[in-house]
C-alpha cells in the first residue's frame, strides 16, 4: 500500500507499506531512484542516495517523511 504525494521539493514522491507494516518511502527521477529510506532482511534501516547506503534511525513515519523531505530539499540546493 503507497500513499502519493507531491512537493515542491520532490515534485512526486510515495511512502508504502510493505506486507510486514514497515514503512519505506522514495523519490524517482525518469525511472531512477533518487533516496530512498527502506529496511529489508538481514539489514537495519537505512537510505540509498547516489548509490551509497547508508544507515538510518527510524522513530516514526513523522520523522521518516521530514527527514526525506529535508534530504530532497538538500539535494535540489546542491548540498547533499
Amino acid at each position: 500500500m503507497c500513499r502519493k504525494f507531491e512537493s515542491q521539493a520532490s515534485r512526486r514522491a510515495a511512502i508504502c507499506r510493505r506486507v510486514s507494516g514497515t514503512p519505506f518511502v522514495s523519490w524517482i527521477l525518469s525511472g531512477k531512484v533518487v533516496l530512498l529510506y527502506d529496511i529489508h532482511r538481514g539489514k537495519s534501516h537505512h537510505r540509498h542516495l547516489r548509490g551509497q547506503e547508508m544507515r538510518y534511525k527510524f522513530v516514526d513515519e513523522d520523522a521518516l517523511l521530514n527527514d526525506f523531505l529535508r534530504d530532497v530539499a538538500l539535494i535540489l540546493e546542491g548540498k547533499l
